[in-house]
């Protein structure tokens, strides 16, 4: 071998172990299609072939008639007429467009559970900032490994205020896409937790105010600082149950998960506790371990422990502008024997992106193997099926995406985990009694200082 070629090689391997790998953004040429052939989210404009998928016109930003700013939106296609209705008995004509969760829901509770289908409504939106941010970001923004516990994150000197793959090239972008996606910049947040245990019993465990900030669209702001990787603020206290009130959490979660923490604040030891673990399959302490970390909105947290593939992308039925959810009357009417009641879901059929995750040899993780799915319009989680050891399903969890033109945007109004082995479900979003539980804030009023330990005790006592 010549010298020369032994030593570029040597070269090359030591920059491998020395500098970050770092993974391309797109080209010019394909961000182009950004303003032409895709949304700006990098969703197909066009509709499909039979029309049963509409073009993205733009999204939905009108006010919804009849709404007040802040409390509960209505349901804007209230009007629209049910199309059909997927049950155990016809699901197979619809195989191909049904999760793996979906069916077995269907299997397991045949005379009950049902899937309405509506048309479908494309309502996707977001402001003109937050478009022209994911354009910037499709031709700078790249992936990093920087290793350890954190593994691939997006740059932060090169990705900000904005979607950061819109043309996604691997599994791992189109997850950064889900996490770091377009939800609103600052939302107070008022809701409940409920679990449904295995006999049937509604047990409230949770009723909540939460501050949710999104750092990365602090570039909106002309006058902020340059992003430090903070990918989401979240504060929550416990107004009730009765044992839970005072109770307080705080979590700053970064990209660089060496870099992410979380405080707990029990009003009985009058403490401030931080959480060691703030990751993975560290049980959730505000769902008293129901779910865990990595299962909050379907997916969140580091990618280090699996393997990412971008299996591509499917039509299929899905939960969607779910405004109807928010009105649910009383505790009893939100469930049906052991599952959401249908009652209160409406179905449309969208293009999603299905990505895998495989447990990465030498990494431990409860759930070795997991299937999630992102809406093509929003890159938001509406699915994750995930499988235990032996490869059996093991847990359904979703989201439930509103329509929110207030903001725009189309935002998970909650998320819920079926775990059929225990036959529990855990909904975290219940708004019974609620009348404000979605309210887009100023910056101003989610300080940097809301989240911090030091501001636990003041709002557990609260």
């Amino acid at each position: 071998m010549n010298a020369r070629v032994s030593i570029q090689r040597l070269s090359l391997v030591l920059g491998m172990i020395i500098i970050p790998a770092a993974w391309s953004a797109t080209t010019p040429e394909k961000a182009a299609q950004l303003k032409s052939g895709l949304t700006p989210f990098g969703a197909q404009r066009a509709g499909n072939e039979d029309g049963s998928i509409p073009a993205w016109d733009g999204g939905y930003t009108s006010q919804i008639a009849g709404g007040i700013p802040g409390e509960k939106a209505p349901d804007p296609f209230a009007a629209d007429k049910l199309l059909f209705t997927i049950t155990a008995q016809n699901m197979a004509q619809y195989a191909d467009k049904l999760t793996d969760g979906t069916k077995v829901l269907l299997k397991k509770y045949p005379d009950s559970y049902r899937i309405d289908v509506f048309p479908t409504r494309r309502t996707a939106a977001a402001p003109q900032q937050v478009y022209e941010g994911t354009f910037l970001n499709a031709t700078r923004c790249k992936l990093v490994d920087i290793g350890g516990e954190t593994g691939l994150i997006p740059d932060i000197k090169s990705c900000d205020g904005g979607v950061p793959f819109p043309i996604p090239g691997s599994g791992a972008e189109a997850i950064w896409n889900h996490q770091l996606g377009w939800q609103g910049h600052a939302v107070r947040y008022k809701f409940g937790f409920q679990l449904l245990a295995a006999n049937g019993k509604m047990v409230q465990i949770g009723k909540n105010t939460a501050y949710d900030l999104r750092p990365n669209y602090d570039s909106l702001d002309a006058k902020s600082k340059p992003w430090d990787g903070g990918s989401q603020y979240f504060s929550i206290s416990f107004q009730g149950p009765p044992t839970r009130v005072g109770e307080a959490q705080t979590f700053r979660a970064n990209v660089d998960t060496t870099k992410t923490q979380a405080w707990l604040y029990f009003p009985g030891q009058r403490r401030t506790r931080q959480l060691p673990n703030p990751c993975c399959d560290t049980p959730n302490p505000a769902a008293l371990g129901a779910v865990s970390l990595d299962e909050i909105s379907v997916f969140s947290g580091p990618l280090t422990r699996y393997d990412w593939t971008l299996v591509g992308k499917q039509e299929m039925y899905v939960p969607y502008n779910n405004n109807r959810y928010l009105h649910v009357p009383t505790e009893a009417e939100l469930v049906k024997g052991k599952h959401f009641n249908p009652d209160w879901f409406r179905w449309e059929l969208h293009r999603v992106w299905v990505v895998d995750a495989n447990l990465r040899s030498g990494q431990r993780n409860q759930v070795p193997k997991a299937r999630i799915y992102l809406d093509e319009d929003t890159w938001q989680g509406l699915f994750a099926d995930r499988y235990d050891a032996r490869g059996e399903l093991w847990k359904v969890d979703g989201q439930t995406l509103i329509a929110s033109p207030e903001a725009p945007a189309v935002r998970a109004a909650g998320y819920y985990s079926y775990d059929l082995l225990a036959g529990t479900l855990l909904i975290a979003g219940s708004f019974v009694g609620i009348k404000d539980p979605i309210t887009y804030i100023d910056r101003k009023a989610a300080p940097d200082s809301l989240f911090t330990p030091e501001a636990l005790a003041s709002e557990g006592i609260r």
